[in-house]
């Protein structure tokens, strides 16, 4: 496959693969246009519409998680600062979050 494009569709995302001059790139959008992507180049388009998947994966997760430390914030099982915290420290640690 030696497309300059390739598009593709995961889990209601749809991931471009875009061919640069040094390699692959992935830019994820999300069905209301949300963009992801991880600024790295890929040698082959498997490896950065696999890198794609994985990072819709991970967002996907990652608002899962903050919606259950919301849920238990509502719940008085968190106080205001330990769910601004976790949910900070999500973000920090995964980058995808936003």
């Amino acid at each position: 496959m030696h497309t300059d494009d390739l598009t593709d569709f995961y889990r209601g995302w749809m991931i471009e693969i875009v061919q640069q001059d040094n390699g692959f790139q992935s830019v994820c959008h999300s069905p209301a246009r949300q963009r992801l992507d991880d600024d790295v180049m890929y040698s082959r388009e498997f490896l950065a519409l696999n890198a794609g998947r994985a990072l819709v994966d991970l967002h996907l997760a990652c608002q899962q998680f903050s919606g259950v430390l919301r849920e238990l914030y509502e719940l008085e099982k968190l106080d205001f600062e330990e769910w601004r915290s976790l949910t900070e420290s999500i973000v920090d640690a995964v980058g995808v979050c936003r």
